[in-house]
């Protein structure tokens, strides 16, 4: 967010300049209400987020998905990086599109093994965690 909105640079600078001593007092006042504001709107953020979830489950998930990818096109295209010139704008999209999707597959991945192996702890084990003999017919 500080880098869309362009605030990185002048919070890094002001950073630099109270590791160098220089302005000391402004320095150190904007970086502590720097700080302060992370810290109540991580807490902020923090209570909305737990709200909609319990509330709104799938469309917050959903939101969330959309602010991803279209975070994805918002930082990648302002950044002065070289390596945005080395492929065309179709080449860029292609990337990213197939980067997406190997992420989702690797999450499905972990979700099916996690799930497969709480079933087979549950078959292992009786309801109160103690071993469960099982019989030729289970």
């Amino acid at each position: 967010m500080l880098l869309i909105l362009g605030f990185w640079e002048p919070i890094l600078d002001v950073a630099a300049d109270l590791l160098k001593f220089n302005n000391f007092g402004p320095n150190l006042l904007i970086l502590l209400l720097f700080g302060l504001g992370c810290l109540v709107g991580f807490v902020v953020i923090s209570k909305i987020m737990s709200f909609l979830l319990k509330k709104f489950e799938y469309v917050t998930f959903m939101a969330i998905i959309a602010f991803i990818i279209g975070s994805i096109f918002g930082i990648y295209y302002t950044l002065e990086n070289p390596i945005t010139s080395t492929l065309p704008f179709w080449g860029h999209i292609l990337l990213s599109i197939v980067l997406c999707l190997l992420g989702l597959g690797v999450s499905l991945l972990i979700t099916f093994y996690g799930k497969k192996r709480k079933a087979d702890k549950l078959t292992e084990t009786g309801e109160f965690g103690e071993k469960k003999e099982l019989t030729d017919h289970e």
